[in-house]
């Protein structure tokens, strides 16, 4: 059976334990979506498998970069360097400001040295043309990439608060009021729904990739996993991160990269009310198990709208797995508005209106956009209730962190954009499993 769809008080609770802390609301908009022709990504996404032959190399001397005398870049390119923010595998993120509007912006530096082969270069390369593509208001922002030799500086927005990330701010509550999680979901779904509609899916959607402003909006970042859904080609890389995985990609069977996304968000949605991961267990095996075994339990808390909703997103079978992103997005926009208006927000707060071309609530079954899913080879066993669950983000917080790892059966596919030292690895680990 098809999974109904919510109705309009999805986010009314009066169970829910009292907040410590509350987002600010109100500053957000209505997102219009328009589908945006593959042919055209494609396209533009292609301009990175090969350099144009007249194109001048640009050592960091041309970029105007300059040192403090300690071996530390101070600017680069037209900005002023700060503090380091963030290290990772590859390289630093440092707030900078730009010389001639002041505005503060996160440059993210990949150093080339620490990539182990040119696949592996060419897949940040990737990330970041495809970066360039996005325009939403509740996805993280690039300016501008600039290229040397040796670095690949990525200019984004600046997004700093006390917040920090959506996974920070749950632990912090313990868990989320369903008014506040419906309005932060919104902003989420609304950041898919814009990718989806580009033929573009990101199969990696968790809490840590969700940063928080100081509006307290969300912020969609990291696109490493993000690709081009063709209609006509299904998805066989293993990828994502294991809590957050949907069961036909721990099957190893091809699938669409919409029903996961799907997934992932039913997971996020999951956690923010609840506090704590649907699928849980002590290795990654135990935890693939119970992901493709489907059961899960919700809390008694949770009311019966958002229930159903979650039963919907995390069905096993992604034919039948809750579909009306459009019909949600709509109804969660209607109690924004409704929000706004009970808690009387100064005039300069901008208004939402719901477009008059929305669905209707009941129309819910539509197919998603440009796929077909593939059928699963058995259904997800009906969601339990139990009254309540003591297991936290934190008690997770490695296993979900850690990268994945191959599944526990034959013939792994590997994604083409890893390079054939790093196939081996996969395959070897596989095989030890």
């Amino acid at each position: 059976m098809q999974p109904q769809p919510p109705s309009s008080n999805l986010n009314n609770s009066s169970n829910n334990n009292q907040r410590q802390h509350h987002l600010p609301r109100c500053k957000f908009q209505a997102v219009e979506h328009e589908v945006i022709s593959i042919a055209a990504i494609t396209n533009a996404l292609a301009a990175i498998v090969t350099k144009p032959a007249n194109r001048p190399e640009r050592d960091e001397i041309s970029f105007g970069m300059m040192n403090d005398g300690n071996g530390q870049s101070t600017t680069l390119d037209g900005y002023v360097l700060g503090k380091v923010v963030g290290v990772g595998t590859f390289g630093k993120v440092r707030v900078a400001t730009h010389k001639v509007s002041s505005q503060v912006v996160a440059i993210k530096s990949y150093e080339r040295s620490r990539t182990k082969d040119a696949g592996q270069w060419k897949r940040i390369q990737y990330e970041a043309k495809l970066m360039e593509k996005l325009d939403h208001p509740y996805i993280i922002r690039l300016f501008e990439t600039i290229e040397t030799p040796t670095k690949l500086h990525i200019v984004m927005e600046n997004v700093s608060s006390d917040v920090g990330n959506l996974c920070e701010f749950v632990k912090r509550q313990k868990r989320l009021a369903e008014d506040d999680a419906g309005l932060l979901f919104m902003q989420v779904l609304s950041a898919v729904m814009y990718m989806h509609s580009m033929q573009l899916v990101h199969r990696d959607i968790k809490l840590e990739n969700i940063l928080l402003d100081r509006y307290g909006n969300t912020k969609l970042v990291d696109f490493g996993f993000s690709a081009v859904q063709t209609t006509s080609k299904p998805f066989s890389t293993f990828c994502g991160t294991p809590c957050y995985m949907a069961p036909e990609i721990i099957h190893r069977k091809t699938y669409w990269g919409q029903p996961v996304d799907v997934w992932s968000l039913g997971v996020l949605l999951f956690a923010m009310l609840c506090g704590y991961f649907p699928f849980r267990a002590r290795n990654y095996n135990d935890l693939y198990r119970k992901i493709v075994k489907g059961g899960f339990d919700i809390p008694g808390f949770v009311t019966p709208d958002a229930h159903a909703l979650l039963r919907g997103m995390l069905e096993g079978d992604p034919s039948k797995r809750y579909n009306g992103l459009s019909t949600l997005y709509y109804l969660l926009l209607a109690r924004a508005e409704s929000m706004c208006r009970d808690a009387a927000f100064p005039a300069s707060t901008p208004t939402v209106h719901v477009s008059s071309s929305a669905p209707s609530p009941i129309a819910a079954t539509s197919s998603l956009t440009a796929c077909t899913p593939p059928s699963a080879t058995s259904e997800a066993p009906p969601a339990r209730v139990q009254p309540e669950a003591s297991v936290t983000l934190d008690s997770l917080a490695q296993l979900s962190g850690s990268p994945p790892l191959p599944p526990p059966e034959d013939d792994f596919d590997t994604d083409p954009w890893l390079s054939r030292e790093l196939q081996d690895v996969v395959e070897i680990l596989h095989r030890g499993i």
